[in-house]
């Protein structure tokens, strides 16, 4: 636990530098190199991807609470894969943050792990989780949130069934990932792959898209009453 408060500790000290002209002073515009391929397009400037500073804080701040959640692991003695809480706090980052941000805070996670933080399920690290026969799911963790962000995006006033829906996309993109790099990893065939990586899982992960749903839509709905949306979170810095 100790090597996990340490590693979320490191969320604080994201690498972020503010650029020096005083227009990118003046707006707090941070600069975070990584997130090229989730920024929106026209504002690359020296190089670089600018995303607000919000984003980046929000991003974080699901990346701590996707590791935490990582920390609640079961093992299952006939499946390398162990059923953990990592993806409701995927299915909350795509539904409440939007896209980019959403698979942002996904990517932070993973990253960390990768760079040897104790942040994966039960407590691993390092890159050979990513190789591994679980490295898929985490592949596609990314890009489940970002999908099921950009559904909900384009539907600010989202029901119930319309969350479900966004993170059961989320869920099957991750499956499909999950299970691909699983066969591949232990040469099993699909129809095995399936029953290690899939069936198992199914109902605990129904029952976390159940939670997620009815944690992110009345989130999604203060937010929109504040002024706020996943897609304030997506939008490009001003004059971006």
């Amino acid at each position: 636990m100790r090597r996990l408060l340490v590693a979320l500790s490191i969320l604080t000290v994201l690498p972020v530098r503010i650029t020096p002209s005083p227009e990118e002073l003046i707006g707090s515009v941070p600069y975070f190199p990584l997130a090229g391929a989730l920024a929106q397009p026209g504002t690359n400037l020296r190089g670089g991807v600018f995303i607000k500073l919000k984003s980046l804080i929000v991003a974080g701040l699901f990346a701590g609470i996707i590791s935490l959640l990582a920390q609640i692991s079961i093992p299952l003695s006939f499946s390398p894969v162990p059923v953990t809480g990592q993806t409701l706090g995927v299915f909350l980052a795509g539904a409440v943050l939007g896209s980019r941000p959403g698979a942002l805070s996904v990517l932070v996670y993973v990253l960390l792990g990768a760079c040897g933080l104790p942040v994966f399920a039960q407590g691993r690290a390092g890159a050979g989780v990513l190789v591994g026969p679980t490295g898929g799911y985490l592949v596609g963790f990314v890009a489940g949130a970002y999908l099921c962000g950009r559904i909900l995006e384009k539907r600010s006033q989202a029901g119930y069934l319309t969350v479900a829906g966004a993170m059961l996309v989320c869920l099957a993109v991750t499956y499909g990932a999950g299970v691909l790099w699983l066969a591949a990893s232990l040469h099993l065939s699909l129809k095995a792959a399936l029953g290690t990586g899939v069936i198992p899982f199914l109902p605990p992960d129904l029952l976390k898209l159940a939670l997620a749903v009815a944690l992110a839509v009345p989130v999604r709905r203060s937010l929109r009453a504040a002024g706020l949306s996943p897609r304030a979170y997506s939008s490009p810095p001003p004059g971006g």
